[in-house]
């Protein structure tokens, strides 16, 4: 659990064969956009995390009238996270619990069936509002 916890305190990668499995991140300028609608697996890709595109699909893939089933999101780790008026998404791993950023530190924000980086929302700003998140469900997500 140390190691785990330490692994993804260095690296920002969800475990060690993540890590190896993926593809390099590509050597590119990173841009900020207001594009604050997107699908849950481009926000798996853009994260700190590096989820290659091949898992971010298979985490994705099944689908339920075009919806992601929050039991299968939840059984790849993936939890709603609250802080104060907040709710965002996270990874829970070996009970430990993580918001999911990009590489600018924006958070992941879950509006109704929707998930996006909302570009005001960063940890320093969710810390703010609660200093330990409420962890609920994840909802069924676009």
């Amino acid at each position: 659990m140390v190691f785990s916890a330490l692994w993804h305190a260095t690296t920002h990668t969800s475990g060690i064969l993540a890590y190896f499995l993926s593809s390099p991140p590509p050597a590119s300028i990173i841009m900020e956009t207001n594009n604050d609608t997107t699908t849950l697996c481009d926000v798996l890709q853009q994260s700190t995390y590096r989820i290659a595109p091949d898992i971010a699909e298979q985490i994705t893939r099944a689908k339920v009238a075009g919806i992601c089933e929050a039991l299968n999101l939840a059984a790849d780790g993936l939890v709603g996270l609250v802080y104060g008026e907040y709710f965002v998404l996270g990874f829970m791993e070996w009970g430990l619990v993580y918001p999911l950023e990009n590489d600018l530190g924006r958070v992941a924000v879950v509006q109704g069936y929707n998930v996006s980086y909302k570009h005001c929302i960063t940890i320093e700003r969710l810390v703010e509002k609660a200093s330990v998140p409420t962890i609920v469900g994840v909802p069924e997500l676009i």
